[in-house]
């Protein structure tokens, strides 16, 4: 089960505004925090909402991608979200594919290194059961960032 609470700060000298949520989800705690900028023409928490769009985009033209590789990148999207979008994000196995209700593990390693060979992440395996696997997560938006491969 998750929470959130959101909380809204105005700094009136600057204009900008910091937009915050707290989570609990599954026992842990995150925050994210987003700094807008009022003078702006898009401030940057509809990044958010862009690259998702553009994923789906993508992922409407790509004929490989099935719901368990949609579920899969949603999961590590609120993983990287719960990291403030810094990369790369450490990842656990367990974790994600509660998160993205797979329940197969051999699903979630095809899912994810397929993800990883078509350009959506960038997935690097730890092979060590203490120390999480990382995960680059690719943007998709307007911003100078990496390209998603080609079918």
């Amino acid at each position: 089960m998750s929470h959130l609470k959101q909380s809204t700060q105005t700094d009136e000298n600057t204009s900008k505004c910091t937009m915050g949520f707290e989570y609990n989800f599954f026992n842990k705690s995150y925050s994210s925090f987003c700094k807008i900028d009022n003078n702006q023409k898009q401030p940057d928490i509809m990044y958010y909402i862009k690259h998702l769009t553009d994923f789906f985009e993508k992922v409407t033209q790509d004929k490989i991608l099935n719901p368990t590789h949609i579920s899969l990148y949603i999961a590590l999207f609120q993983l990287w979200n719960f990291n403030r979008f810094r990369n790369p994000i450490s990842i656990s196995r367990d974790e994600v594919m509660k998160i993205s209700k797979i329940s197969s593990k051999a699903t979630y390693h095809k899912c994810i290194k397929e993800l990883h060979a078509r350009g959506y992440i960038d997935y690097q395996p730890s092979y060590n059961p203490f120390r999480g696997s990382h995960v680059v997560m690719f943007y998709f938006t307007d911003k100078p960032r990496q390209e998603v491969k080609k079918s």
